[in-house]
């Protein structure tokens, strides 16, 4: 098993249909409902991280043997993925708790070392780094000394504050990302349906340098089925959806027009429901599969909302904090 390529899989497969339990390390006590508290009680490498990916179930998931290249299903507690860069090199850290320490221990065996790749093994929960560099070693070495902090960055508070997380909306996995190109294009390498260069530039010249991605469900998700669905370009059947948020350095005055002309380059059309005014279009998921997408724009704050059900990608948009 090449971690590189785990850990890319793995950020495919929690960014489309979501899994896990939240946390690699003991957790406190949430002191109210609010995403902001929850995602604050958590435990991160200390280290500089430009990518934080959290998600949360309510019991274990099974993963499909064949989504992890294994011959056998894993039972999943939890998962954290954490990510930086230096000036020259990406690394990508997993943080995994399997449901028993014997297959921990199974996978952990598994998988190969090399000078790029770091494992270790603390009773039922395993952890990768993948990489080379300052920012590999100093993940390897944060958790070799198990120096695990709180997650502290009150610019990603103030935007993950606006997602919905309600009865329909339900909130199964959140990702941050700052804006990198290095390690950007680390993520999305191979993939030919996504121009980073074309990405990067629209957030460079929207003064944009962080990106929250929420993925909701209004039910569980059902790893395996949810796999089969996107397998088998059927993806309109997967009940789920993504909610993008960025908040751009500019005032809203001038994110406006810089973002309706470039939505409209693209074939977006504009439209309002009731005094809300949206922006529809289609995007690309996993494989080139459309997705239905509307965008909307609040001050400096930019929502883009994802789904196979255009309903549910519009319930998505009309449900943020604003």
């Amino acid at each position: 098993m090449r971690i590189k390529n785990t850990a890319r899989r793995a950020l495919v497969i929690l960014g489309v249909v979501g899994l896990l339990a939240a946390g690699c390390q003991t957790e406190r006590q949430f002191a109210s409902n609010t995403f902001g508290d929850t995602f604050s009680a958590l435990l991160v490498p200390d280290t500089e991280l430009n990518l934080y990916l959290y998600a949360k179930q309510d019991r274990p998931t099974t993963v499909p043997a064949e989504l992890m290249s294994l011959d056998y299903d894993l039972n999943v507690e939890s998962m954290s993925i954490w990510g930086g860069a230096d000036d020259k090199e990406e690394a990508i850290a997993v943080g995994v708790m399997l449901v028993t320490a014997g297959e921990a221990q199974k996978v952990f065996d598994e998988i190969s070392e090399s000078d790029a790749t770091w494992k270790l093994l603390r009773g039922k929960k395993l952890y990768l780094v993948q990489g080379k560099g300052y920012a590999a070693s100093a993940l390897q070495k944060a958790i070799e000394s198990d120096r695990f902090v709180y997650y502290n960055d009150e610019k990603v508070f103030e935007v993950i504050t606006v997602l919905p997380n309600g009865e329909r909306t339900r909130l199964v996995t959140v990702c941050v990302l700052k804006n990198d190109p290095i390690l950007l294009d680390f993520l999305v390498q191979g993939d030919d349906d996504i121009d980073v260069e074309r990405i990067g530039k629209f957030l460079d010249a929207a003064k944009v340098n962080l990106v929250v991605g929420g993925l909701y469900t209004p039910n569980r998700i059902n790893i395996a089925k949810a796999s089969e669905l996107i397998r088998s370009g059927n993806i309109a059947a997967l009940d789920a959806g993504m909610l993008l948020v960025v908040k751009s350095d500019l005032p809203g005055f001038m994110i406006e027009p810089l973002v309706s002309n470039y939505l409209t380059h693209y074939g977006f059309e504009q439209y309002a429901v009731g005094d809300v005014s949206l922006y529809k279009g289609h995007g690309m998921g996993i494989g080139g599969d459309e997705l239905e997408t509307f965008v909307r724009i609040e001050g400096n704050f930019l929502f883009a909302s994802m789904a196979g059900q255009e309903a549910y990608a519009e319930t998505l948009i009309m449900s943020v904090y604003r």
